[in-house]
């Protein structure tokens, strides 16, 4: 299954994001394909609080022109993600739109950083995932399967209940990460054709079951 590609920028020891952002802006300052747009940056970083920039495209990348906002990770103090890229000619980029200019962004990075020293790393996600991508857990894929090879759709409580096992495995080995569940409708429409009320009922199963879980360990 296609998705939106997702990357990080992790510095080294004693390398700050605000050092990154630095980079960023001599690398965009030398390349043809790439500019750094000074007070939209600035304004971006005012809103969010944190380091945060955009790198802007140029006519010479032969993609449709966007800006790729690049901002503090929630949960990391120094990391950088890709959060979303903004076209700025068309009101919207499609997946493969989206993906070309980020795959053509770290492309031309990383020939940039092998002819000038950086001191972080850059971490790309998949262009291509499968489910167990999505549950990121042997056990949690068990379940998930011995689900699947019943009748999941018959309703029967002997499935029923081994969905709420698969809910539980799911949320208790996702603690690190927290579950998506809209990558997880998209699977069962589009990898096992199931119809959309049905992938709505077993994601809204999932969804309550995940907060009936939350409280129960709340309470703990």
């Amino acid at each position: 299954m296609k998705t939106l590609l997702e990357c990080e920028f992790l510095p080294d020891h004693d390398f700050s994001a605000s050092k990154i952002k630095d980079f960023f802006v001599k690398f965009a300052d030398l390349h043809e394909n790439w500019s750094f747009p000074i007070d939209e940056s600035a304004d971006y970083e005012k809103t969010s609080g944190s380091t945060a920039f955009y790198v802007l495209n140029n006519q010479s990348t032969n993609l449709p022109l966007a800006a790729v906002a690049i901002g503090k990770k929630e949960d990391k103090k120094e990391n950088l993600k890709v959060w979303n890229i903004v076209p700025r000619t068309k009101s919207q980029l499609t997946q493969e739109e989206y993906n070309s200019i980020l795959k053509r962004l770290l492309s031309d990075l990383i020939y940039f950083k092998r002819r000038n020293r950086s001191h972080f790393k850059i971490k790309k996600g998949k262009e291509e995932i499968g489910i167990e991508d999505i549950l990121r857990s042997k056990g949690t894929l068990w379940h998930w399967n011995r689900f699947l090879k019943g009748y999941p759709l018959s309703f029967h409580p002997n499935d029923i209940e081994h969905l709420d096992c698969f809910i539980v495995a799911w949320k208790s080995n996702s603690r690190k990460n927290e579950p998506n569940l809209d990558l997880f409708r998209r699977y069962l429409i589009e990898e096992l054709n199931w119809k959309k009320e049905h992938a709505e009922w077993c994601v809204n199963r999932i969804d309550i079951g995940f907060h009936v879980l939350q409280a129960k360990r709340n309470m703990s």
